[in-house]
């Protein structure tokens, strides 16, 4: 009932103030998570010695470079609004499209970094801390707390604003494939498409039990088919003067390969552990 009418826009600059107030809910968070490691001694008592089990904890393998890329891919899945996005732009350039995509992607970097270390940090003393991380939200981790209640709460803010910016693209997709050229959806249309997309949207959010399991499926699926398997395929395409074994096409064979792996990596990964909870 909430997703459905802020689902109606039809154009990015509808959803603006929405936006910028999810951006703001989002640098909360991250503000949030970071202040709670620092300064809340009841959860981390001594936080010289959480950082110093955090980093000897700190492992980087095959596996977990394979299992955790499905995961990262969905992080930084914004191609689809990439049209959108320059559709708006005053001046439509491309260095003025790489000056937002890098400021973008730094900056989302960056919270996701202080959000990932000081999340850890925080339980890394704990006995029971990969129960705790395998809560898959770091925000279920916390005690009772005003805090902590905020965050979440902001959490379903964001998540509400921020599900028009992936059922636009589904829309522009619809417009694309059953209209004429130029022709946009009418009110009317706008508003069925609307309802059935939130309507599947709502069927599959009841199946999948957490947004651990969203983002493991989706990462490991559509978005790593959306964000690189699929431009590497259009790219072999059109570069067919381009010698076989050309530097840059090894480079997207060596891509689409390792893309293909960590997927099936990954959800070999996600099978197994639902089947076997226990291990």
């Amino acid at each position: 009932m909430l997703v459905f009418p802020v689902s109606l826009a039809r154009s990015l600059a509808q959803l603006r103030f929405s936006s910028f107030f999810s951006f703001i809910i989002s640098l909360y968070i991250v503000f949030a998570i970071v202040c709670i490691c620092l300064f809340d001694r009841t959860l981390t008592p001594d936080l010289g010695g959480s950082f110093a089990v955090g980093f000897k904890n700190f492992n980087i393998s095959a596996f977990g470079v394979f299992n955790s890329l499905p995961l990262i891919i969905f992080a930084y899945m914004y191609q689809t609004n990439i049209p959108m996005i320059y559709n708006e732009l005053e001046n439509k350039d491309l260095k003025t499209m790489w000056k937002v995509m890098l400021f973008g992607t730094i900056g989302a970097t960056f919270a996701y970094f202080l959000a990932g270390v000081f999340g850890y940090v925080a339980f890394a003393m704990r006995d029971d801390v990969r129960a705790q991380m395998n809560k898959q939200n770091i925000l279920k981790c916390y005690p009772d707390m005003t805090v902590n209640f905020i965050s979440l709460f902001g959490i379903l803010t964001v998540i509400l604003f921020a599900t028009p910016l992936t059922i636009l693209p589904c829309k522009d997709t619809i417009e694309e494939l059953f209209l004429a050229p130029d022709q946009r959806l009418s009110s009317k249309q706008n508003v069925l498409a609307t309802f059935v997309i939130v309507l599947i949207s709502f069927g599959l959010s009841l199946a999948i039990p957490n947004i651990g399991d969203a983002m493991t499926i989706l990462g490991a699926t559509t978005n790593s088919g959306i964000g690189f398997l699929l431009p590497i395929i259009y790219y072999l395409k059109l570069e067919r003067k381009l010698p076989t074994w050309s530097n840059k096409k090894v480079v997207a064979y060596v891509v689409f390969g390792f893309i293909c792996i960590s997927s099936v990596v990954e959800i070999g990964t996600f099978v197994y552990k639902k089947i076997h909870p226990e291990d």
